[in-house]
């Protein structure tokens, strides 16, 4: 895809759950990538209705990172605080459950943490990394309706920081019902110039 490329500074991959399983396998690949292979900084923004669904996204998140970490592409020793922190290095994650509240988020995040299977044989981290990689992604499972605009504007603030640079791409997947949202928020940005949207019903 043109807007996973090395050349630029900034990634968002957006997605609801028709177009999961295309967004894993976006992000999937760049945690496969050396630095070189892969835009700087990556955000990828879920948004989901029912706790249910949440549950294969984290596992995938969570082997993925862990297998970044081992092979080197993912600094393990970058992240501040995993309560706080929205990134991980490189690579920042937000995850929205639109029929949770506040009250309840707290055991539902517990409950996707204990149900979360083993990592796969390949992957070979340290139990405290492990820990540390499904905390920080258990605080990144946040109640309500996401917001894509502002969220998207401040992906753009954090690469602008980090990179100097202001553009970003945008790779959409998911239903066309919440794409046009999407759409909007991309072009109230002016520098966000590489936009791919990939509509699934």
């Amino acid at each position: 895809e043109n807007v996973l490329r090395s050349t630029l500074p900034g990634t968002a991959i957006i997605c609801t759950k028709s177009g999961l399983p295309a967004a894993e396998s976006a992000f999937h690949w760049l945690l496969g990538q050396t630095v070189s292979n892969r835009p700087k900084f990556v955000h990828f923004l879920c948004m989901l209705t029912f706790l249910d669904d949440v549950l294969p996204v984290v596992q995938a998140l969570r082997d993925s990172v862990c297998e970044a970490i081992q092979h080197g592409r993912l600094n393990k020793s970058v992240l501040a605080h995993p309560v706080i922190s929205r990134a991980y290095d490189w690579f920042g994650v937000s995850i929205y459950l639109s029929s949770r509240n506040p009250f309840s988020i707290g055991s539902d995040r517990e409950t996707i943490i204990h149900e979360l299977k083993p990592l796969p044989n390949h992957v070979k981290v340290s139990p405290k990394v492990k820990t540390y990689v499904e905390q920080w992604l258990m605080h990144r499972i946040m109640p309500g309706k996401a917001k894509a605009d502002r969220l998207i504007m401040r992906f753009k603030e954090v690469v602008h920081a980090r990179s100097g640079l202001d553009r970003l791409s945008i790779l959409y997947c998911g239903s066309k019902a919440r794409a046009t949202s999407t759409r909007l928020a991309a072009r109230m940005m002016k520098e966000t110039t590489e936009t791919s949207y990939t509509y699934l019903n």
